[in-house]
This record gives C-alpha cells, sequence and structure tokens, in this order.
C-alpha cells in the first residue's frame, strides 16, 4: 500500500473521490443520467483514472459486493464506505508522518 510512504506535504483527498449521498445525486442528475454506468455519474467516481484499475468499483467488489449489481443507492452508500476506509488510512499516514503534521491540521480545521 502507497499511503504509508506518502512523503507529499498537503494531499486532500489521496485520489479517493466517493460517490455523493444519494439524495445529491437525484438532485443533480437527470433521470435518464441516474445510472451507475451513465458517463455523468462515473464522472464524479474515478471514472478518469481507469489506468488505476477502476478503483471505486474495485474497492466496493473487495470489501463489500458486487458492485455491478448493486442499486444506485447501495453503490452510493459501499463507494462512501470505501472512501471512508481510505481517508482513514490517509489520515493515519499523515499522524504518524511529521512532515505532513501541518496537512493533517489543515485538513481537520473546521472551516
Amino acid at each position: 500500500m502507497i499511503l504509508p510512504h506518502c512523503r507529499a506535504r498537503f494531499v486532500s483527498e489521496y485520489g479517493v473521490i466517493g460517490p455523493c449521498h444519494v439524495d445529491s445525486i437525484h438532485e443533480y442528475l437527470a433521470d435518464d443520467e441516474l445510472a451507475v454506468d451513465h458517463p455523468a455519474f462515473r464522472m464524479h467516481t474515478n471514472d478518469f483514472e481507469k489506468q488505476l484499475g477502476d478503483p471505486m468499483p474495485t474497492g466496493i467488489r473487495r470489501h463489500y459486493a458486487d458492485p455491478e449489481h448493486l442499486s444506485l443507492a447501495d453503490y452510493s452508500k459501499y463507494g462512501q464506505m470505501f472512501q471512508a476506509v481510505m481517508h482513514g488510512s490517509a489520515m493515519e499516514a499523515m499522524r504518524r508522518d511529521p512532515l505532513v503534521y501541518r496537512a493533517l491540521q489543515d485538513y481537520l480545521r473546521p472551516v
């Protein structure tokens, strides 16, 4: 895993973009775009990172369920859970590394 070896001084998401909350998906996408495989939906779930192995469906499959057979709501829920796992690893990596401690403080500071 690369996260414990990251030497960056600021990384906001470690490249893990999760699906929006299902209410937001319904609010902002047209009815014909409400599908996990639709380009408008996939644009927001790392579809552009296929060279990395399509991380969102791969993470859902590895940790939770077969993403190809999930409803939009379940895909969103499991995608957010995968994002949370990855963010936890990122926070732990930053917590252990004194060079990125300031980034951790900035990241967790309320806006």
